[in-house]
């Protein structure tokens, strides 16, 4: 419980330094953010567009639109030599491309490429327009720079937007602020999510592990979710479409994730309203695979298609939620206002992020976007851990009941409750074992004598002998009576019944101080091999042990 409380609280504390950390992040001239260094960049000016090989344009500042007729493999080349602009340590050029494949030329070496997958039906750079920072070679002053686009049917006719060239992390802090909301969510839901499973290897129950576990498929999947479908993932995967199939792949699995997540951390009384959200679940991902098997290998444009899934999983937050409002109404289940209030705030990231992200890029717009889905994960995160405490609490509760119901209290051996239940599954097992029933003889008079605590004291050393005699062994050890106990010792080479017979009596006798005090004992030997009936193995060295005790005791070592 200690270790599982320290975990939980340094995946809070992760959280909120997350939080604290991209909160803190302002958008260019507020002046209070971590990354609100001067501008150091500036436009490039004066490029030369050729179209197809045919110089189309010269002197180009700002935007260029293509006025003139297109296909959808229009070759674009901007030309510029740089000079005349400033000087700069790190030199990039920024720039946002549209266009199924983009190269890079200085001085006519390559510097920088975007290819789109082969046949795709989305190029590498599609609507909306991705920024790229390419790092200059030095010395770049008075080199030629050349950009050539090749464009797509979803590009052919797009406007081409502003070139930038300085520094580095300038062009990147300021021109492509968007990136760095969605950048630090996604990495830091990741890395929370890989906490979340690290904090798992402590947990020891199934349902404690199944509650974190759902905790962290959410948080992953959002993670993955945000990272690949917004302006982040320039900086870590080149190619567009290969960010679209991790998206469109996460969005595929988000009902499931979000089932499984409930099922686990929230009351049996959602079972009902869960059943066709759950068959929900599986049909949303079969249709998924489907389709999507259709775009890779048939080459169709699932862009519709797409925009009905999304609009699907909308429906289905909505049907969630106004399940979970009526539940709540009417039973109250435990949970009810944080798992509604989660989902809600869930669903409004998700629209927010489609409606508000088609408006624009700045940092503040981005903070508004992602910020919920902070909140969110600390909502559903928190009920998972306090299920997984529960839940642990929970099972070493029943591990204290089994311990008490199958354990004899004076000796620590297993009663004879336990005997009588293990006996079906050891009949079971082919292994042939070895039977010992034990009886102190004189018990009566210890207790009578010097008391029952003597007598309780005995029969702890008794038990103890057994223990340490048979601890080199595969044994069970009960004490199934007063003064009676059972041991059950598998087959092996090193077992020799009566030396350790013998062994336990000398123990016996040596913790007892006194040779006066015995034991009477008999053995049988129980063989699956013979289709012996182990019970009746166990009753036959039930008599023999009565025989040692009142007539001879060397009749303990036959079968």
């Amino acid at each position: 419980m200690k270790r599982i409380s320290i975990a939980s609280a340094v995946v809070i504390v992760l959280f909120i330094l997350s939080a604290v950390f991209l909160m803190t992040l302002a958008a260019p001239g507020y002046g209070c953010g971590i990354f609100s260094a001067a501008e150091d960049f500036e436009e490039v000016t004066g490029l030369t567009v050729y179209k197809n090989g045919n110089l189309v344009s010269q002197n180009v500042s700002g935007e260029w639109t293509n006025t003139g007729d297109y296909s959808f493999s229009d070759t674009y080349e901007f030309i510029v030599r740089l000079e005349g602009f400033g000087s700069y340590i790190d030199p990039a050029l920024c720039f946002r491309s549209y266009a199924s494949s983009v190269h890079v030329y200085q001085d006519d070496n390559l510097i920088f490429q975007l290819i789109a997958k082969p046949e795709a039906s989305r190029p590498a750079s599609f609507d909306g327009g991705r920024y790229n920072v390419v790092r200059l070679n030095m010395p770049y002053e008075e080199s030629t720079v050349r950009i050539v686009y090749v464009t797509s049917h979803d590009s052919a006719n797009h406007v081409f937007r502003p070139v930038f060239i300085g520094e580095r992390i300038s062009l990147i802090t300021h021109l492509v602020a968007s990136n760095l909301a969605s950048l630090i969510i996604g990495i830091s839901t990741l890395a929370i999510a890989l906490f979340i499973l690290i904090f798992c290897i402590i947990v020891k129950t199934r349902e404690a592990l199944k509650n974190l576990i759902s905790s962290a498929a959410i948080v992953l999947i959002t993670g993955l979710w945000v990272f690949s479908q917004n302006w982040s993932r320039q900086l870590f995967i080149s190619n567009v479409t290969q960010a679209l199939d991790i998206s469109y792949l996460m969005m595929a699995l988000l009902p499931a994730a979000i089932i499984f997540y409930i099922k686990q951390n929230y009351s049996s009384q959602l079972a009902p309203a869960l059943k066709f959200a759950d068959w929900f679940s599986s049909f949303y991902i079969a249709v998924f695979i489907l389709m999507y098997a259709l775009y890779l290998f048939a080459h169709i444009n699932i862009d519709s298609f797409l925009m009905l899934m999304a609009s699907l999983l909308i429906l289905f937050f909505a049907y969630l939620i106004v399940q979970c409002i009526r539940l709540g109404i009417k039973t109250g289940f435990d949970g009810a206002v944080s798992l509604t209030a989660g989902l809600i705030i869930y669903l409004f990231s998700i629209v927010n992020e489609q409606v508000i992200l088609v408006g624009g890029n700045a940092l503040e717009i981005q903070l508004i976007i992602y910020v919920p889905y902070y909140i969110v994960f600390f909502i559903f995160i928190l009920r998972a851990i306090g299920q997984s405490i529960q839940n642990s609490k929970t099972a070493r509760e029943r591990r204290r009941a089994f311990a008490l119901a199958f354990t004899d209290p004076l000796t620590g051996l297993l009663n004879r409750t336990a005997l009588i239940n293990r006996l079906d599954f050891l009949e079971n097992v082919s292994t042939k074992f070895h039977c010992f029933f034990f009886d102190l003889n004189n018990l009566k008079e210890v207790n009578d004598t010097f008391g029952h605590d003597a007598g309780d004291r005995l029969l702890g050393n008794f038990a103890d002998c057994i223990r340490k005699a048979a601890s080199d062994l595969d044994y069970y050890a009960f004490r199934t009576g007063g003064d009676e106990f059972f041991l059950l010792v598998k087959d092996s080479p090193d077992l020799d019944r009566t030396a350790l017979i013998s062994k336990i009596r000398t123990l016996f006798q040596d913790l007892a101080g006194s040779t006066a005090v015995d034991f009477s004992v008999g053995s049988t030997e129980y063989d699956p091999g013979k289709k012996n009936d182990l019970l009746r193995s166990i009753s036959l060295a039930d008599s023999m042990m009565y025989k040692d005790k009142y007539q001879d005791r060397s009749i303990y070592d036959q079968d």
